[in-house]
């Protein structure tokens, strides 16, 4: 049970560090950067504070994983850079 608590906590973090590159990419407002630390906090809430994570079915997770979450944020800025060019509408001149 504890490796699919884990597993709930790793792929709750990817869905977050996920949206942070994707706050990244549209180059927001300082109230946009407020709401990814808040859900930087919620995700350690939900995953540390053993109460409320055993509600939520989470359980902390190897700090590897938090490695490869990091990269998360990098790899929706990698694919807003090079899709965003080919899916805009070509003007005609």
């Amino acid at each position: 049970m504890l490796l699919q608590h884990q597993a709930s906590s790793v792929a709750f973090g990817f869905i977050v560090f996920g949206q942070i590159g994707v706050a990244m990419a549209c180059r927001s407002n300082g109230l946009l950067w407020f709401g990814v630390g808040f859900e930087l906090v919620f995700l350690a809430v939900l995953v540390l504070v053993e109460p409320v994570a055993e509600v939520f079915a989470m359980a902390p997770f190897p700090l590897t994983w938090l490695g490869w979450m990091l990269l998360a944020p990098w790899v929706v800025l990698l694919v807003d850079d090079r899709l965003t060019p080919r899916l805009k509408p070509r003007v005609a001149r």
